[in-house]
């Protein structure tokens, strides 16, 4: 539903640290008023789940998280899942089915990428425009 899409420019981290921004991000989306998702999916990795996980603990979230990440050959076949320690062995296993489909996958990280990459896009016009 892109009407719920939204954009976060980062503020508080400087330099590239993606899991710091990653942070920041979820941090501002759980301080907002809108209602709490069912599922985190995540484009990233152990460091990326390991810092969603404390950031719930943290603030008394209990939300699914799954990180997904590309493989040494980075390529959707070889898509690795890591998958919140919180989540009851039935309910992994169910995602685990559901991640199975490639497709699915890979149009959610496409469309992520499209979305973030337009962004993205879109502020480097505005930076340009200034100068």
């Amino acid at each position: 539903d892109k009407s719920q899409y939204r954009k976060f420019k980062i503020k508080t981290v400087a330099g590239i640290d993606d899991v710091a921004m990653m942070r920041e991000v979820l941090l501002r989306r759980f301080n907002n008023s809108w209602p709490k998702p069912d599922l985190i999916l995540l484009d990233g990795g152990k460091g990326h789940l390991s810092m969603t996980e404390r950031l719930l603990k943290e603030l008394r979230l209990s939300i699914p998280v799954v990180a997904v990440a590309k493989g040494p050959t980075r390529k959707i076949s070889n898509f690795q899942f890591l998958i919140s320690k919180q989540i009851p062995k039935s309910k992994a296993q169910k995602l685990k089915n559901i991640f199975d489909n490639k497709n699915l996958l890979a149009n959610i990280t496409n469309e992520a990428h499209r979305f973030a990459i337009s962004y993205h896009k879109e502020l480097r016009r505005k930076n340009w425009k200034e100068k």
